[in-house]
């Protein structure tokens, strides 16, 4: 399947010009006219994770892994070292699955944004061309940000030993989020660095750090602004879905569908908004000429 880009105006200038507006009015563009090409990415990405749960559920022998499924998880206990590996592998291609989409998204945006054509088939073959070094970047990010949260519990405990109070919370607000955010803005361009660069798993981590230098304000404008949008939107949804059938038994379940196709539509938004903010990054610091050559 062809790109379909619809509009001209998602295509940048020659040389971009990193703004918040025009990041956010041409990643809707994109997300608008790819919405389905994006669903479909991820459904590829996360065949992988999906046959490993088929093969617990209906292909391992019985008794070496339980497998318990829900809306928002699923739950697996290991009983051997098949079980155990079995439960390993999926974690690692939840991994893949998570961040392999973003990929797939950064690398089709990237086109538009050229003006060129990416297939979906093109984008699976991305993401899956750079899973070993994905998989390893997210085991990076997941053992810091373990870190930070063993960091702000241990402050936590400390700090609630002497009696509960607002210094607390407001101390483990200033460990955990504050460098927690400054990290997540200074690798924000993690993914589509990998996507269209594929370097190791350090150099990538670098090279979003060099990149979003200069712009982490504007930067983390932007992720607040669609933080607060997508809990706006939640909200607003909840509050429709109470209001139209208040009485309703299955309520809680309707409501917790809702929330995640928010967040699933946010998160696709999110890594559009990344990619484009990436393109804009590297036009604005090594210029459109150097952007324009990536894939020639």
């Amino acid at each position: 399947m062809a790109l379909h880009t619809g509009l001209d105006e998602i295509r940048t200038p020659e040389t971009p010009h990193f703004s918040i507006g025009g990041i956010i009015g041409r990643s809707l563009l994109i997300l608008v006219w790819n919405f389905t090409g994006f669903i479909e990415m991820a459904i590829g990405v996360a065949v992988p994770a999906a046959l490993v749960v088929a093969i617990m559920i209906f292909v391992a022998p019985p008794g070496s892994v339980d497998v318990r499924l829900s809306l928002l998880q699923v739950r697996m206990v290991p009983h051997d070292a098949l079980g155990v590996g079995l439960v390993v592998l999926l974690a690692l291609l939840s991994i893949f699955a998570y961040l392999g989409t973003p990929v797939a998204i950064a690398y089709r945006s990237f086109h538009s944004l050229r003006g060129s054509s990416a297939s979906i088939d093109r984008c699976w073959i991305r993401s899956y061309s750079v899973l070993p070094r994905l998989i390893g970047l997210g085991i990076i990010l997941f053992l810091m940000l373990g870190l930070a949260v063993g960091a702000g519990a241990a402050i936590m405990t400390a700090m609630l030993d002497r009696g509960p109070g607002n210094i607390a919370i407001a101390l483990v607000f200033i460990v955990i989020a504050i460098p927690a955010l400054f990290l997540f803005v200074a690798w924000w361009v993690v993914i589509p660095v990998i996507a269209i660069e594929r370097i190791g798993m350090f150099r990538t981590l670098a090279r979003s750090w060099a990149l979003t230098l200069g712009r982490r304000w504007q930067i983390l404008v932007i992720v607040l602004l669609l933080l607060a949008a997508q809990a706006a939107v939640q909200y607003l949804v909840s509050l429709a879905i109470r209001s139209l059938a208040p009485t309703l038994p299955e309520l809680p379940m309707i409501e917790t569908i809702a929330r995640l196709v928010v967040s699933f539509i946010f998160y696709l938004a999110g890594a559009t908004v990344a990619a484009v903010g990436y393109y804009h990054l590297r036009g604005e610091k090594e210029g459109g000429e150097v952007v324009a050559k990536v894939f020639d």
